[in-house]
């Protein structure tokens, strides 16, 4: 019988508490992070979300968990997460156990590219890294010095 994992909802930013508090009732969260290095800290790479292995916990007990909003269902049936999923999240893991984030393939570090949009449109920047929902920090060279700048992946180009 291949392994059952549960999606969960938890409370608001409480996912570390609903992980927490389903280990010590015996089931195996799961709650993949990435390292955010713009805001320097580990965050939830599905914000609120977490995979639970149950065990032999019913979905009434999972669902009170202190931490936990909700299980997702549809219907009467609570949504299932292939084993493979969670095997393929697990894979991308580096040795500190954050998700690694793929950098968008046009763009490499050190690339120049220039501002499609916004305040800074026509400007020239220089790629640094992707981070989190389809954002990217670039240096912009402003008084003398370069400061990072986060926007939408969309609103740059590689500069020709």
């Amino acid at each position: 019988m291949p392994i059952t994992w549960w999606l969960a909802r938890s409370e608001h930013a409480r996912e570390h508490i609903a992980c927490k508090s389903l280990r010590a009732a015996g089931a195996t969260p799961y709650c993949p992070r990435f390292y955010d290095r713009v805001l320097k800290r580990r965050l939830p790479l599905f914000a609120t979300y977490l995979f639970v292995r149950p065990g032999q916990l019913p979905p009434s007990f999972v669902r009170t968990t202190h931490g936990v909003h909700s299980l997702v269902s549809f219907g009467d049936h609570i949504a299932t997460v292939p084993p493979d999923v969670i095997s393929e999240l697990r894979a991308r893991e580096n040795r500190h156990g954050n998700i690694v984030l793929e950098q968008p393939r046009e763009y490499q570090q050190g690339d120049p590219v220039r501002f499609k949009s916004g305040p800074f449109a026509g400007l020239l920047a220089v790629f640094q890294e992707m981070t989190n929902h389809q954002r990217v920090v670039v240096l912009l060279q402003l008084l003398g010095g370069f400061t990072p700048v986060v926007i939408e992946q969309q609103a740059i180009e590689p500069a020709a």
